[in-house]
């Protein structure tokens, strides 16, 4: 028998569904630029965003509130969200943010602890009509990566397959 697994990969309707992301440095925006190959409604709160995040926002794809997350911003999550994103660049912050979500049942990713996720980040390779997710179990980043790049030059080569 295979190995059983904690996390099913689930694909969902994501149309006008509501994610909240804390943090605006790099790895919430690699989350954010995932999140944005989809229909989902993105709202950011951080105070130090990227060039891409910027560009994001001039654009409206994303609302982006630049200033400081606050403890008003954990307390007021709400389960009309579908997700949110915890990739601040404060350990305590991502827990707390963590925490607020389990309490009232709303999938999360805290992006510095598998551990305090309900939710994981895949790799995500698109091409027309395909979606591919790939997801490893955190224990080797590169390889899950390595192995989602195959996927995606397969995508774009399908002549190669």
């Amino acid at each position: 028998m295979c190995t059983r697994h904690d996390f099913f990969p689930l694909f969902v309707d994501t149309r006008g569904k509501k994610v909240l992301v804390f943090g605006a440095g790099k790895i919430a925006t690699r989350r954010i630029g995932t999140l944005l190959k989809f229909k989902f409604k993105v709202k950011v709160i951080g105070r130090t965003p990227t060039e891409e995040l910027l560009d994001w926002a001039k654009a409206g794809l994303v609302d982006f509130k630049r200033r400081e997350i606050t403890k008003r911003d954990i307390d007021q999550i709400s389960e009309d969200l579908f997700l949110v994103v915890a990739a601040t660049s404060s350990r305590e912050l991502n827990k707390a943010i963590g925490i607020s979500c389990d309490r009232i049942g709303v999938y999360h990713s805290v992006a510095d602890s598998k551990e305090e996720c309900n939710v994981f980040f895949p790799a995500v390779r698109t091409c027309r009509e395909v979606v591919v997710g790939i997801a490893g179990d955190g224990s080797d980043h590169n390889r899950t990566r390595m192995i989602a790049d195959l996927i995606g030059e397969s995508l774009e080569n399908p002549e190669k397959i």
